[in-house]
């Protein structure tokens, strides 16, 4: 299925959101991007835009980001290096 978005997005493909460095966002910016959108398949990475006042949201997401990952269990890549190693 082909599916149009607007004209200005260009899309860059990595095997995983895990492999997104802060110098690939730098770059964009650097080549001229207006705005950056990270879109992935895991659960594991949140970005959340808040103010330092914002204290009282912060620990909301910091709760709901443990709960989360807490439900995800281990990293499955932590897990995959240790198999490897041994």
């Amino acid at each position: 299925m082909r599916l149009q978005y607007p004209s200005g997005i260009r899309i860059i493909c990595l095997p995983c959101t895990g492999k997104v460095d802060l110098i690939h966002l730098l770059r964009s910016f650097e080549k001229g991007a207006d705005g950056v959108y990270v879109v992935g398949c895991g659960d594991r990475v949140q970005m959340f835009n808040l103010a330092s006042s914002e204290a009282p949201r912060f620990v909301e997401i910091a709760e709901e980001m443990t709960r989360k990952i807490l439900a995800l269990g281990p990293n499955p890549i932590r897990t995959a290096r240790k198999m490897v190693a041994a």
